[in-house]
C-alpha cells in the first residue's frame, strides 16, 4: 500500500476540520448567532455577517458512524442551541442540545426524545447487516479498536498511528483504510486523507456490499473531505451519486435519502448555489415530516436551516414563518420554557432584531433569560450571550442607559468577554455597512468606556475593543485617532 504522507495543514484547516467532526458526532449547531471561541457561543448575526460557516458544515460521518447514523433516532439537527455556528454558517439556536444540523440524528436528544409527547416518532432503520469486525484478522483489528478509542477520546494522533498500524497487517481492507484516512482529516491531513479514502474507495468498489453500503460510507467521507478543501463541485457531484444510489437501493422517500439531500443542501449552499440548496432541503424536510410527523425536532431544525437559507438568498420575509413554525414545535414537543426550547426562542429574537420588531424581540430575549437563570451555572456561558445580544437590542433602539446595564452584567459574569463584546462590534460594523458611521463611533466609544469602567484599562476585553475601534477609525480615514486609540 502506498505511504500517503502529508505534511500538516495549516492551523485553520485542522479546526476547520475538527468542527467537521463534532458535527459527525452530533454536535450542536445554532441558527442565528456565529460561534466565536472554544466555549462556541455566538454573537447577533441575523444578515449582519458574511457566512462563516467552516466551509464547514457536511455532517459527513466516518465509515463507523455512517452505518450507525441509519439506525440511530435522527436529530433535531440543524442549527441549535447557542453552542456552534451550523450547517450555513451564523446560525442561532433553535434546536434542542445535543443536535446537528445536517445529520439528522438525535444525540443527547434519544433519551429526551424516548419521554417526549406521542407526536414524536423515530425514523424507520435503513437495512443494515449486523456490526462485523474491521478485519477478520486479530492484530489488525484490536489495532483498530484501539484507534477508535483514542478517537473517541479525541486523540486523533494515536488514532491515526493504532489504524495505520491495522492497516500495515490488512492493507487491502476498505474499513480501515478509511478509518486511517477519516484520522488523517481530523489532524488537518487533507492530502493524505485524500490518498487514504481514494484507495478505499478503489477496493469498496470492488464489493459494494448489500445496498451499496460500503461505497457510499467512503463517498461519504469523500464528500466531507472535498468540502473542507473546498472543492464544492466535486463535493457535489459524490453527493449526487450517493443520492442517486440510496433512492435506488433504499427508495425514494427514505429517511436515509433525506440525509444525503441535507449533505447536498450543505454543499450547494457553500457554493453559492442558494436556489439549488434550498430544493434539496425542501425535499429533504418532506421526507422527514413523512416519516418523522409534522411536529418532531428535526422538523424544526430543518426549518432553521430553511430560514437561513433564504436569509443568505436575499428572501428574508420567506423566514420568519419558518422560525416561528420551528418554535411552535418545540414548545409543543419540549413544553415553553423548557431549555431545548431557548435556542428556538433566540433565533426568533434575533431575526425580530434585525427587522426593528423591537417589542416582539425584547419578549423573547427576556423569556430565553428567564429559562438560563432557571439552569444554573451550566447555562452561564449562554447567558451571558443573552445579556449581550439584550443589550445589543437596546443600542438599536439608541437606549445606551439600557444596554450599558445588561452590557456590564454580562461583562461582571467574566466568562466569555471578547465574545460576548462581539455582539457590540458587529453592531457598530452594521451600523457604519448602513452608512451612519458617527453612530458606529458612538457605540464604539461607549462599549470601551463601559468595558474600561467594569474590567480596567489592561483586561483583555477593553483591549479587544480598543483594536476594534482603531480598526474602524482606520476603514474610515482617521488613521491618527486610530493610532491614538491602540497607543501606537
Amino acid at each position: 500500500m502506498a505511504d500517503f504522507s502529508g505534511s500538516r495543514s495549516s492551523e485553520s484547516q485542522r479546526a476547520a476540520t475538527e468542527r467537521r467532526r463534532r458535527r459527525q458526532r452530533g454536535a450542536v449547531r445554532p441558527l442565528v448567532l456565529v460561534a466565536v471561541g472554544a466555549v462556541g457561543l455566538g454573537v447577533l448575526a441575523w444578515g449582519m455577517l458574511s457566512i462563516n460557516s467552516d466551509p464547514e458544515a457536511s455532517s459527513t460521518p466516518t465509515g463507523e458512524q455512517q452505518t450507525a447514523r441509519s439506525t440511530e433516532t435522527p436529530s433535531a439537527s440543524a442549527l441549535a442551541g447557542n453552542e456552534e455556528a451550523g450547517m450555513a454558517g451564523n446560525a442561532t439556536g433553535a434546536g434542542p442540545p445535543g443536535t446537528d444540523p445536517n445529520a439528522g440524528r438525535e444525540v443527547e436528544g434519544v433519551s429526551q426524545l424516548a419521554a417526549a409527547p406521542a407526536t414524536v416518532r423515530t425514523q424507520p432503520a435503513a437495512p443494515r447487516e449486523p456490526e462485523t469486525p474491521a478485519s477478520q484478522i486479530p492484530e489488525a483489528q484490536k489495532a483498530y479498536e484501539r484507534g477508535k478509542a483514542a478517537e473517541a477520546r479525541r486523540d486523533y494522533q494515536t488514532a491515526f498511528d493504532a489504524y495505520q498500524e491495522a492497516v500495515a497487517i490488512d492493507p487491502e481492507n476498505p474499513r480501515l483504510l478509511s478509518a486511517t484516512g477519516s484520522a488523517a482529516q481530523a489532524l488537518g491531513r487533507l492530502d493524505q486523507a485524500e490518498g487514504y479514502l481514494d484507495q478505499a474507495l478503489e477496493l469498496a468498489e470492488r464489493e459494494p456490499g448489500p445496498y451499496d453500503a460500503a461505497v457510499n460510507d467512503v463517498l461519504n467521507l469523500l464528500g466531507g473531505l472535498y468540502q473542507d478543501q473546498q472543492r464544492y463541485a466535486e463535493a457535489e457531484a459524490i453527493y449526487e451519486r450517493v443520492l442517486e444510489s440510496r433512492k435506488r437501493t433504499l427508495g425514494e422517500a427514505h429517511p436515509d435519502v433525506a440525509l444525503v439531500l441535507f449533505d447536498l443542501a450543505s454543499t450547494q449552499k457553500q457554493a453559492g448555489k442558494y436556489d439549488e440548496a434550498l430544493v434539496s432541503i425542501e425535499s429533504a424536510l418532506a421526507i422527514e415530516e413523512a416519516t418523522l410527523g409534522a411536529v418532531h425536532p428535526n422538523v424544526a431544525a430543518r426549518l432553521q436551516s430553511m430560514a437561513l437559507m433564504y436569509r443568505d438568498a436575499g428572501r428574508y420575509e420567506e423566514a420568519a414563518p419558518l422560525l416561528e413554525r420551528a418554535l411552535e414545535i418545540r414548545e409543543e414537543v419540549y413544553g415553553t420554557e423548557n431549555p431545548q426550547t431557548v435556542g428556538a426562542i433566540t433565533s426568533l429574537a434575533l431575526y425580530y432584531t434585525k427587522f426593528e420588531r423591537y417589542d416582539e424581540a425584547e419578549a423573547l430575549f427576556q423569556r430565553a433569560l428567564t429559562i438560563r437563570e432557571q439552569e444554573g451555572s451550566a447555562a452561564a456561558p449562554a447567558l451571558a450571550m443573552d445579556l449581550a445580544n439584550l443589550g445589543v437590542l437596546q443600542l438599536s433602539q439608541g437606549d445606551y442607559s439600557e444596554a450599558g446595564q445588561y452590557y456590564e452584567r454580562a461583562l461582571g459574569m467574566g466568562i466569555v468577554n471578547p465574545q460576548v463584546s462581539s455582539v457590540v462590534n458587529r453592531l457598530a460594523l452594521d451600523v457604519q455597512r448602513d452608512g451612519d458611521p458617527e453612530r458606529a463611533e458612538a457605540i464604539y466609544k461607549w462599549a470601551l468606556e463601559v468595558s474600561k469602567k467594569k474590567l480596567g484599562e489592561d483586561d483583555g476585553n477593553t483591549a479587544y475593543l480598543r483594536t476594534q475601534y482603531a480598526q474602524f477609525l482606520r476603514s474610515i480615514g482617521r488613521t491618527e485617532s486610530a493610532d491614538a486609540i491602540a497607543g501606537t
